[in-house]
C-alpha cells in the first residue's frame, strides 16, 4: 500500500506508519481529492476543497466537511487536526 494513502480499516501505530500529516492531506485536497482522519469518532465524515467558478457565490477556495447524512458545513482545521498524521484519502 502507499505510504501517503491508509484505509479507515487501519488502526494504532498501523495506521500512523500510513497515514499522512495535514501538509500532504491538503496537497491531496488541492488535487480534488477528499480526505478523513482515521481517528475521527463520526465515521463517514469527510473534508474536500470546493473551487469557485462562474456559478459560485463564493469568491475563494474554501474547505467543507460532509457529515454522514450529505450535509456540507464550511470547515476549518482545529490544532489536534493540523498536526496529526492519521490523515488518509477517502471515496
Amino acid at each position: 500500500m502507499d505510504k501517503t494513502e491508509g484505509t479507515n480499516e487501519r488502526t494504532g501505530a498501523e495506521a500512523r506508519e500510513v497515514g499522512m500529516d495535514f501538509p500532504l492531506a491538503y496537497r491531496k485536497l488541492a488535487q480534488k481529492k477528499s480526505v478523513a482522519r482515521h481517528n475521527w469518532h463520526g465515521k463517514g465524515l469527510k473534508i474536500t476543497m470546493q473551487f469557485p467558478d462562474e456559478h459560485s457565490k463564493m469568491g475563494t477556495t474554501y474547505l467543507y466537511i460532509t457529515m454522514p447524512d450529505g450535509t456540507n458545513i464550511p470547515w476549518l482545521p482545529s490544532q489536534t487536526d493540523l498536526n496529526q498524521v492519521d490523515w488518509h484519502v477517502v471515496d
